[in-house]
Order: C-alpha cells, then sequence, then structure tokens
C-alpha cells in the first residue's frame, strides 16, 4: 500500500531549528510531552495556505446566469449586498423584488440543490484521511 504513494505528493516542512518548532506547533518549550500534546495542526494550515479556495462548484446553465454568479461572488453572495448593488445602479422605478429573483434563484440553486461542498475543506478532509494512513502504516 506504502508503494501506491511513492512520487505522489511531498510535503517537507523545514524544521531547522528549536525556535521553528515552537513557532510551527504554538508551544513555549520543545519538550517532548509538549510537542506530543500540542493541538496544533501545522500540515492541515500548510494546505489552508497554499489551496486555493474556489467556492462552490455551480453548473451554469446560461451565459446569464453565468453573470449573475460572478456577481453574487463579487457581492460575497450575501443576497443583501447584492440588493444595495441593484439599488444603487438600477434606474428609477426599478422593481427590486423582481431584479433580485434570479439572483436569489440561483443562491438556491447552490445551497439547496445538492452542489458540491468547498472544494478546499474537500481536499482537506481526504488529505488528512491519506497522513493517518500513511502514519498508521509506517510504524
Amino acid at each position: 500500500m506504502l508503494d501506491y504513494f511513492k512520487g505522489k505528493a511531498r510535503f517537507e516542512l523545514n524544521l531547522n531549528s528549536k525556535a521553528a518548532i515552537r513557532e510551527c506547533l504554538n508551544i513555549s518549550e520543545t519538550t517532548l510531552s509538549n510537542v506530543l500534546e500540542s493541538t496544533t495542526n501545522p500540515i492541515l494550515e500548510f494546505i489552508e495556505n497554499v489551496i486555493q479556495d474556489d467556492g462552490q462548484v455551480v453548473n451554469c446553465s446560461s451565459l446569464t446566469e453565468r453573470k449573475n454568479l460572478a456577481f453574487l461572488r463579487d457581492c460575497d453572495m450575501d443576497p443583501k449586498k447584492v440588493e444595495e448593488e441593484i439599488r444603487k445602479h438600477a434606474s428609477k422605478g426599478t422593481h427590486i423584488p423582481q431584479a433580485m429573483k434570479p439572483y436569489l434563484r440561483l443562491l438556491d440553486k447552490i445551497n439547496n440543490n445538492g452542489q458540491s461542498p468547498r472544494i478546499k475543506s474537500k481536499v482537506c478532509k481526504l488529505l488528512a484521511e491519506i497522513l493517518v494512513i500513511v502514519v498508521i502504516f509506517s510504524f
């Protein structure tokens, strides 16, 4: 089983000093008990820093829906911010609830219709499981 992981991925953490170990594990002393009892997960922190979160995976059915998605993302997927922007830029007499409908439908599609969870969290979970397996089989 270990042969499968050879050459697949390699993460190195260069800890040449006790100060680097203390900083990495967020501990005051580098005693064995402090190192083993540390709750900090430097590997997960590294993964979170290097993997950019692409957000939720959304299959847009049209160019208009794709543009609406870009607008939603620009407003942090927050309907209140979308409404503020629409009010700011819409012409006088625009029926705001009607203008909000396509954005609310798209948010509903993203949140309630089985869309994939965030890619970053899925990858972090899978990598954590792989690391546990590797550690178990390396002893």
